[in-house]
């Protein structure tokens, strides 16, 4: 019978020395793998994600206007829909005036450049969305570079617009 007992305190030892070990290599592993990792470059990208808040922050308090036309569900609306100028001015006040911006509208079957400052940067660009329910009309679009007057006929139904935003100061004029 003391054999007996010796053997298994022998077995405890061997096991509870096979956790320590595995418990230790696991631990080197999680160190090897945590300083393997890239670390974050001196240029944060925590200016793009203040930029899309921002952006963000200009679409959601258009679409929270009331409408000044009772055909229109939201001065967003309105403004893509009837006078684009009520969307430009909003965004301008809103956004710094080191930012640009372009604002696309898009739906499944269409994407529509209503407003266009330049081409930005495409290391350095943030995106802000708003999906909003158009009740119809026709809006400016300036995805053909041929036509600058082309009007394109909006649907009524759900889109989705995105502003995308990028460092470049605007121009006095826009």
């Amino acid at each position: 019978m003391g054999k007996r007992k010796g053997f298994i305190d022998d077995r405890k030892a061997q096991m509870f020395i096979l956790e320590v070990l595995t418990t230790g290599l696991l631990i080197i592993a999680a160190i090897n793998f945590i300083t393997a990792l890239p670390t974050p470059s001196e240029k944060s990208n925590l200016f793009l994600y203040k930029w899309s808040v921002q952006g963000e922050d200009a679409l959601r308090s258009l679409e929270n206007m009331p409408s000044t036309d009772p055909d229109f569900l939201s001065r967003l609306d309105q403004g893509i829909c009837s006078d684009l100028s009520v969307v430009i001015e909003q965004l301008n006040n809103s956004l710094s005036q080191s930012l640009s911006f372009n604002l696309l509208l898009v739906n499944q079957t269409s994407h529509i450049t209503l407003y266009k400052l330049g081409i930005p940067n495409q290391s350095n660009i943030a995106r802000a969305y708003q999906t909003t329910y158009l009740t119809g009309g026709y809006c400016k679009n300036l995805s053909d570079h041929t036509d600058l007057n082309e009007w394109t006929e909006l649907h009524e139904g759900v889109y989705e617009i995105s502003l995308v935003i990028w460092f470049e100061v605007r121009g006095g004029g826009n």
